[in-house]
């Protein structure tokens, strides 16, 4: 083993690990993870030296070390720029300032900061290779006279470097002073929704006389009161209305173009705008057929579906035989956009039919009321709450299908009440017994069921179909009294289900379907002497195997094995390395084996 002392090394580097001192055995191998962190650009060479000792032996391991940082920058032969005077009607100038990329990178100009009134001409990003110069446009355009001065940036990148170079400019004679952009916020759109804003034209001749606005020009939804012809007093601002006009929900932009006079000076002031939908849709509410004398309750509701938040105040309106029960939130509340507010009703069935309004009164962002309808018919007949069971069964189970009458209201009459229902289910799985075998309508079996206000029931058979659970579902009922005149009764129902039990799910689930028949329907040509079509068909779900045997009961050749659905399939068989004679084609499902002869002529 060795003993290895503590590393010594200059600036800017560092050992990081191992944690010296320490030893090392014989054959084994430890890395020294060394950290180079410069702080400059330039030339950086160490020796690292690590000082051992191994029994009597001692020495020091020495490593050079060297690494070079080059400088990134961007650079320019000037570092002020002086766009001297304007006078008169001048009202820009262009210069070309130059930039080199000293460096061996690509640089990417990434973006700039100017003053007031300075503009960069150049599409950014902007790519110089390395060593390349690179020439740029800079305007100088001020909106107002006197001097304009500052410094200008280029941000560049990599190293998020920057360019400094101090501007300066001087505006006299004819100067006009307008906003570049009128920006009008957020509107939210109610009923002839507009806003107004004031801008102004400032003009300073220093001694010319008046200006006047010779034409003016108005973009996309925005309008203005600034005429053609105003004049423009020296040194006084002429003010005017701007009006933003959305014509529906969204973001807007246009322009305000203004030529001025004199110098013909044209400016375009940017018109900005965004507008909100404030808008709330009443669901309304109908009861239905509902018995005089009961109880119901159910929700209006208020969804805000416009893109504002709208301040709700109340919820009235509702008469008699209506009432709120409650509002869900509580009022006064906010509804941010996407919101409902729940408006739970109340009635008490009157004979005949009732409408109330319900109002919801909103404070903001527009004041104003919104409203829908809750209606109910009071019947002056009965009322029965039917319930249909929950069954399972496995395939050749008896079961008994009941109808319940969960609830009554108005059927406790004289001799009684009686109801002939029709209850519907998946005509496969479920048979009816006796007098309740029932019709077959499509896929469906309709079985009729008797009874009175204790329920009435129909008995039925489990059988292998092609579903595993069907619903259970009250077709009709009709109401009478014992002498068959019907009664007129409003009904609710509860569905229910049927599901089936003991499957062989062992190679998938084993269903069947009644409506087809399984068999080798077809075999050519036959006799052959090559290839062979055999149609077929199969009325399980589940695993199936087709094979062929000789006349021994041998098994020759497998045409196929694997799972199938019920349906009608055919394949072709190449029956090659069959010598003459007859042969059986045996189809095997998971119930039934089904043989076909096959002569074959070589």
């Amino acid at each position: 083993s060795a003993e290895i002392g503590s590393a010594i090394v200059g600036a800017p580097y560092t050992v990081l690990s191992p944690s010296l001192p320490a030893t090392i055995g014989a054959g084994e191998t430890v890395d020294v993870r060394v950290r180079y962190a410069p702080v400059g650009v330039g030339s950086y060479v160490e020796e690292l030296r690590l000082p051992y000792k191994s029994g009597a032996c001692a020495d020091t391991l020495r490593v050079s070390l060297r690494g070079e940082v080059e400088g990134v920058e961007l650079v320019s032969d000037i570092s002020s720029l002086d766009f001297g005077l304007l006078d008169g009607c001048t009202t820009e100038r262009d210069t070309v300032i130059e930039v080199e990329n000293s460096s061996s990178f690509t640089m990417t100009i990434d973006g700039s900061r100017l003053p007031s009134g300075y503009v960069l001409l150049e599409g950014l990003p902007l790519s110089i290779g390395s060593g390349s110069r690179r020439s740029l446009r800079l305007r100088y355009s001020p909106s107002s006279g006197g001097v304009s001065m500052g410094q200008g940036v280029l941000e560049y990148e990599p190293c998020s470097g920057e360019l400094s170079i101090d501007l300066r400019g001087e505006k006299r004679g004819v100067r006009f002073t307008l906003a570049d952009t009128i920006d009008f916020g957020e509107l939210v759109s109610c009923a002839g929704s507009e806003k107004e804003l004031m801008g102004s034209i400032l003009m300073e001749s220093e001694g010319t006389g008046d200006g006047s606005v010779r034409s003016v020009r108005v973009e996309g939804a925005f309008s203005s009161d600034l005429q053609s012809g105003s004049v423009l007093e020296d040194g006084k601002a002429t003010e005017f209305v701007v009006r933003f006009e959305p014509t529906g929900e969204g973001f807007y932009e246009g322009a305000l173009v203004v030529e001025i006079e004199p110098c013909g000076v044209e400016r375009r002031v940017v018109l900005r705008g965004r507008s909100t939908l404030s808008s709330v849709r009443g669901e309304s509410l109908s009861f239905g057929l509902v018995p005089s004398g009961s109880q119901r309750r159910g929700e209006v509701l208020f969804i805000n579906d416009g893109s504002s938040s709208q301040g709700v105040e109340r919820v009235f309106g509702v008469v008699s035989p209506f009432r709120v029960v409650r509002t869900i939130p509580g009022l006064p509340t906010t509804l941010v956009p996407g919101d409902t507010l729940h408006v739970e009703l109340e009635y008490t069935a009157e004979r005949g039919t009732s409408r109330s309004d319900v109002v919801m009164e909103v404070s903001s962002p527009c004041a104003g009321e919104y409203m829908a309808e809750v209606s109910g018919e009071g019947s002056s007949g009965g009322y029965s709450r039917i319930v249909l069971p929950e069954l399972s069964g496995s395939p050749g189970e008896e079961l008994e299908l009941r109808v319940e009458v969960a609830e009554s209201m108005g059927l406790d009459i004289e001799g009684g009440a009686r109801f002939v229902a029709e209850v519907e289910f998946e005509s496969s799985v479920l048979v009816g017994l006796g007098g309740s075998v029932g019709e077959i309508e499509g896929d469906q079996r309709i079985v009729e069921v008797r009874g009175d206000l204790q329920g009435g029931e129909a008995a039925l058979r489990v059988t292998l179909g092609r579903v595993e659970s069907t619903a259970l579902r009250l077709r009709s009922i009709r109401w009478e009294t014992n002498e068959g005149e019907e009664l007129p009764v409003v009904v609710d129902t509860i569905d229910g289900k049927f599901t089936l039990n003991g499957l062989c799910r062992s190679g998938g689930v084993r269903l069947y379907d009644p409506r087809g028949s399984v068999g080798i329907k077809s075999v050519s040509p036959n006799p052959s002497g090559g290839k062979v079509r055999i149609e077929y068909s199969v009325v399980e779900s589940g695993e199936h195997r087709m094979r062929i045997v000789d006349g021994m009961g041998r098994e020759v050749g497998e045409i196929f094995e694997g799972l199938f659905v019920a349906g009608e399939y055919a394949l072709e068989w190449g029956g090659s390395g069959l010598s003459s004679g007859v042969y059986w084609i045996v189809l095997e499902t998971p119930t039934v084996v089904i043989t076909q002869p096959l002569q074959v002529r070589n």
